[in-house]
Formats: structure tokens, sequence, C-alpha cells
């Protein structure tokens, strides 16, 4: 829309130094876009160890665009991002909703002990 502003892109060069003098640096590339989006954010702790034989859920809070010119109306899709787990493979669930909920057993262990399984959702 036009009363957008233009897309940009904004690097930044953070340097982190210790009291003994000691630095390191990091180039941060931050994307501005051009198109109107809403504000999601996943509830919970970053983070959640679980069994095998638990229910997992997560739940997301969406607050859509202020622009004037587009719809107001959120559409919720979950997906695992380390390629895991196909969520629209398993009829149980609904990765269509502000929720996902993820039965037992759905989730698989690599191994035991501290050799944990990692699966990402957004």
């Amino acid at each position: 829309p036009q009363y957008l502003e233009e897309a940009v892109l904004f690097t930044l060069n953070l340097t982190v130094t210790s009291r003994w003098g000691l630095s390191q640096s990091l180039l941060v590339d931050i994307t501005k876009l051009d198109a109107p989006a809403p504000m999601v954010s996943i509830l919970g702790p970053k983070e959640l160890l679980v069994n095998r034989t638990e229910q997992v859920s997560l739940l997301a809070n969406g607050v859509p665009s202020e622009c004037l010119t587009v719809s107001t109306q959120l559409e919720y899709r979950w997906i695992e991002t380390t390629g895991q787990l196909d969520l629209s493979s398993i009829p149980e669930i609904v990765y269509t909703t502000r929720s996902l909920v993820i039965p037992p057993f759905v989730l698989e262990p690599i191994g035991s002990g501290s050799d944990l399984n990692t699966y990402n959702f957004t």
C-alpha cells in the first residue's frame, strides 16, 4: 500500500567489549518490510522439555496490522521448522488454529539420557 514506507535493510554492527578489553563483533541484518504484517508471538517459555508420553500444547497470540487499508482478519498456521515433523501428515493435529496440541507419542526421542531431539515450532 502507498501509506507504508519503502522496504529497507539495516545492517547493525554489534560489538561487545569485556572489562579486560577483549571484543567480539557481529553484523546483524534487519529488514523492514513494506507490507503490513500482524504481530504474532508464542505464549509461554521459549523452551519446553517434555516426555514422549505427554501432550504438548502451544498457544499463539496475534495482533492484526493497524494499517487502515488491509484486512484485520488473522489466520494461524503452525509449522515445525527442523523438518522432523510434518504437521499436515498427522490427522489428529489441527495446525490452523491459535493453539497447537500435539498428542502423546508423536514427538520422537533420538536417544536416551541427555541425548534429546529438538523440534522448533513457528
